[in-house]
């Protein structure tokens, strides 16, 4: 189970938070990720207004991720978090050719540079940027055993300690948004 946050942001409050976090957070460390999204002809993950689930193979580090993530919207804002399973694989066209015999196809392919910090022992901030859509700020629990709605109360207290705006909340998810981009949706 994931609970994090993602904002949008500018490239300048993109860079002021940076050397906030490079003076009070411990700097994690700095990724290129590779992400190609994939989606079930019936029912397709995109294109929706929400895209609430997703299945991806992200390249990072000469290694292969397969991942699917769900995101559980609950009741109120508060029990918003994401249900994921990975795991790790080496031969990246034979998983193509696997998803494909289960008319599962690829729909978009994504590139980003992050750079994370582990910001008081609880969250992992990643300062993202996302080739063709810019600056976003993501904040995450570190201990997934902590309560839902404890956890996104954290995230929103420490969004507001960074200056940062909660209304910049992006909750299209990176691979939406591009698919949208691309195909002239909005």
């Amino acid at each position: 189970m994931e609970i994090e946050i993602k904002l949008k942001t500018t490239k300048e409050i993109f860079e002021k938070t940076k050397l906030r976090l490079e003076k009070e957070g411990t700097k994690k460390k700095e990724k290129e990720q590779h992400d190609i999204y994939f989606s079930p002809v019936n029912p397709n993950f995109f294109g929706k207004e929400e895209n609430d689930e997703c299945l991806r193979i992200r390249i990072q580090n000469e290694k292969y991720i397969l991942s699917y993530k769900k995101i559980i919207f609950g009741n109120k804002e508060e029990d918003i978090h994401l249900i994921e399973h990975e795991t790790t694989f080496e031969n990246l066209e034979e998983m193509k050719k696997l998803l494909a015999c289960l008319n599962i196809h690829e729909v978009i392919t994504l590139n980003k540079k992050r750079m994370s910090y582990i910001y008081q022992d609880t969250i992992e901030i990643s300062l993202d940027e996302v080739e063709d859509l810019g600056y976003f700020i993501e904040l995450e629990i570190i201990n997934p055993n902590t309560e839902i709605s404890t956890s996104n109360k954290l995230l929103k207290d420490t969004i507001k300690k960074l200056g940062l705006d909660i209304e910049q909340r992006d909750k299209t998810g990176y691979a939406n948004a591009l698919y949208k981009l691309k195909h002239s949706i909005k």
